[in-house]
């Protein structure tokens, strides 16, 4: 009988082996969480950080196309009121009168082209850091989210302790009878008993 009660505490061993290994997947678990919601929280505060100087290098450069814009008025507005300037005193008649107004037209036209043509490399440029700004954010964006990784997966839990069935306790049982017959009989042969 002794192998049933050995049966017995070895599963009582068991369970007492499984029930600490959920523990300390409890734990593990509880750890591995406390870690992922810490890496959550700092990619949350890295990608506003990122939004942040985003939104202050577009502003940065709103700010200076719109004084490119404003200084590109201001050139436009000067070049005709010197025109105007020009052209009062001029007489329509005569060659040399002619010819300088003509003059100063081409000038004028010239000067316009070269206005309008920074005004369009201006423009161009702005595309171009705005592109390189919304490139920058989302490299930013990627190298916080590869800093936090992915979310932890939960292990599988440890495998519960299945208990002595009751044909495997009748085998044991059985087996144990039979020991303590061959016992006895070894006993009664040594003993020459009859």
């Amino acid at each position: 009988m002794c192998s049933v009660f050995g049966m017995s505490r070895q599963y009582k061993g068991q369970v007492d082996q499984y029930k600490r290994q959920i523990e300390e997947q409890k734990v593990k678990w509880a750890g591995q969480n406390n870690i992922w919601n810490a890496k959550i929280g700092r990619y949350n505060i890295e990608r506003a950080e990122n939004v942040l100087a985003f939104s202050r290098k577009v502003g940065a450069i709103q700010r200076n196309f719109g004084l490119e814009r404003d200084k590109f008025l201001k050139q436009n507005e000067g070049a005709f009121r010197a025109l105007a300037q020009q052209t009062k005193g001029l007489s329509t008649g005569g060659d040399v009168a002619g010819a300088y107004g003509r003059n100063q037209r081409l000038a004028g036209n010239f000067a316009e082209g070269a206005r309008y043509a920074n005004m369009m490399r201006k423009g161009v440029q702005q595309t171009e850091l705005m592109q390189d700004a919304n490139r920058k954010l989302l490299s930013m964006n990627n190298k916080a989210l590869e800093r936090r990784g992915l979310a932890p997966i939960p292990g599988l839990p440890p495998v519960k302790p299945r208990a002595p069935g009751m044909l495997e306790v009748g085998f044991t049982v059985a087996q144990d009878v039979i020991g303590l017959a061959t016992g006895f009989g070894n006993a009664k042969e040594a003993l020459n008993i009859s």
